[in-house]
């Protein structure tokens, strides 16, 4: 751990860390880009108001697996200049969750790209508060044993994705069926948007790639879409496939294999597209 002051650090990597002594306002002022994982304690000695201004110049925040209180204290840090946030905590009560949330509209009111896995019914339905947000990353769907459906899920994520989006991608979620896949290609409203990268991993079968088209040509400002199939054996087809694709709207795309045996692993096959655009920049 830090213990002189530094002026001049900007980027700051923590992990394992027991905070009980030093205040990591004080020792790294001006600190851009923070990520604080598995720890606990408190990185601002006693300070605890509400109304503090640690951190004040931070602009990208990343908090994985800490303790709660530790995150409740950070969460409660002023960062109006944060643009890049990321907060993977996957066993929070929902009080604590809805906490949190209030605290992250409240004192992370910039945020431009926002990352999470957590329990995603109740984090989306608080997109709307969002109203800067261009990058919204989701991940982590299937680590929960959720007590509602796919598509209850999907419902909320439409009903509330900011009109500011320009990036989307859903990542991990692989519990998505046919129907929800078809369910969320009629459903969302693309026009209203200005969607530009759209990343999923629902599996796309040949019968659903017509109603897959009509989404792209509806959606206006998209120039990138990144897909999944199922069956390694078609791959050949499916290159035809996506060529066809990137003619609906002269759009690049992307497309990656989901072998059977190993439900979680995806293996990539080399197109000629360009390399897709990550939300994390």
């Amino acid at each position: 751990m830090l213990q002189v002051k530094s002026q001049s650090l900007r980027k700051l990597i923590l992990q394992g860390i027991k905070f009980d002594k030093y205040n990591l306002a004080n020792l790294v002022p001006n600190l851009k880009v923070l990520t604080i994982r598995c720890s606990f304690g408190n990185p601002f000695e006693n300070s605890f108001e509400v109304d503090q201004n640690n951190l004040q110049n931070l602009q990208r925040l990343e908090l994985v697996d800490n303790d709660i209180e530790l995150n409740r204290i950070i969460l409660k840090t002023k960062c109006k200049l944060l643009k890049f946030f990321i907060i993977n905590e996957r066993k929070l009560s929902n009080k604590v969750k809805k906490e949190f949330i209030f605290l992250i509209c409240q004192n992370y009111p910039n945020i431009t790209t926002l990352c999470y896995v957590i329990d995603n019914l109740t984090f989306s339905s608080t997109l709307k508060n969002f109203y800067k947000l261009c990058q919204l990353q989701i991940r982590g769907f299937a680590y929960y044993n959720i007590p509602y459906s796919s598509q209850d899920y999907l419902q909320t994520l439409i009903r509330y994705l900011p009109s500011s989006l320009k990036i989307l991608s859903l990542l991990n979620i692989y519990d998505y069926s046919y129907e929800n896949l078809n369910y969320f290609l009629q459903a969302l409203d693309i026009e209203r948007m200005k969607l530009e990268v759209f990343i999923l991993s629902f599996i796309v079968e040949l019968d659903l790639l017509p109603n897959l088209r009509k989404f792209i040509e509806k959606a206006k400002y998209l120039r990138y879409i990144e897909i999944v199939r199922s069956d390694v054996k078609k791959q050949k087809d499916s290159k035809r496939e996506i060529i066809d694709f990137c003619h609906v709207r002269n759009i690049k795309c992307g497309l990656k294999y989901q072998l059977e045996r190993y439900k979680n692993y995806f293996c990539t096959y080399e197109i000629n597209f360009e390399s897709y655009i990550e939300i994390e920049e």
